[in-house]
């Protein structure tokens, strides 16, 4: 599993964000889960989709939890399931997908405050 979180000290409009690239590749054939909710004065969109990768033989899930409050937001993006093999072996492909969805944001501003 690998994941990462960003901030940034700004609100962003991430319904537009999610049609473009990295994140049309993490639809499925039956889509992609995102569901909004609403907290106070924040809202929390949780973002789940997946993607086959053939170096592993395996479908990888990712997860993109993003909670906007005034003037701040905080990505968590977590990527799991690309392993595959008696001995767990991702070959990459978990940092892969966190890589990319990771410089999007990053190109917008957004600062890694933990990575694992």
């Amino acid at each position: 599993m690998k994941s990462v979180r960003l901030t940034a000290d700004r609100n962003i409009d991430l319904q537009e964000i999610l049609k473009g690239e990295p994140f049309s590749c993490f639809c499925s054939e039956d889509g992609m889960y995102l569901r909004e909710f609403i907290e106070g004065d924040g809202k929390i969109t949780v973002c789940i989709g997946e993607e086959f990768y053939f170096r592993t033989n395996s479908t990888l899930m990712v997860a993109m939890i993003v909670k906007e409050e005034p003037n701040k937001t905080i990505v968590d993006i977590v990527s799991g399931g690309g392993k595959t093999g008696w001995l767990n072996v991702s070959w990459g492909s978990e940092n892969s997908a966190v890589k990319k969805i990771k410089k999007v944001f990053a190109n917008m501003g957004f600062e890694v405050c933990e990575e694992s």
